[in-house]
């Protein structure tokens, strides 16, 4: 059905644009886009499987002490890295699922990420 006055789909777009600009201003990018997913669902998985068999890779190294800096230096960076607030590593879930929101003082915040 044709949607006129305040539910215009260029309207609808519209907002999307003001909300992603506003998001990205305030959020360095981390968000996903509104609107529909850029790619097929199937695809956004990928990079989350990615960083599964990272972890896995990992996991036998764990029982061998002298291994841990070479663990560290993998967990130390890409989507990992602590110094980015792990912005990468959000993008990724976000990318797949609802946005995330670890920020307690947020109206956003996730209630159930939080604790």
């Amino acid at each position: 059905p044709e949607r006129g006055g305040l539910q215009a789909r260029w309207l609808e777009q519209l907002r999307v644009a003001l909300q992603d600009e506003a998001d990205a201003t305030m959020y360095g990018g981390e968000l996903a886009p509104g609107g529909p997913p850029a790619a097929p669902a199937l695809l956004l998985l990928v990079p989350i499987v990615q960083l599964e068999a990272t972890l896995e890779s990992i996991q036998p190294l764990l029982s061998d002490a002298s291994r841990w800096p070479s663990i560290v230096a993998v967990l130390s960076s890409g989507p990992f890295d602590p110094s980015s607030n792990y912005k990468e590593l959000k993008r990724i879930f976000n990318a797949y699922s609802d946005n995330i929101y670890y920020s307690t003082d947020s109206a956003e915040a996730n209630v159930y990420l939080l604790g």
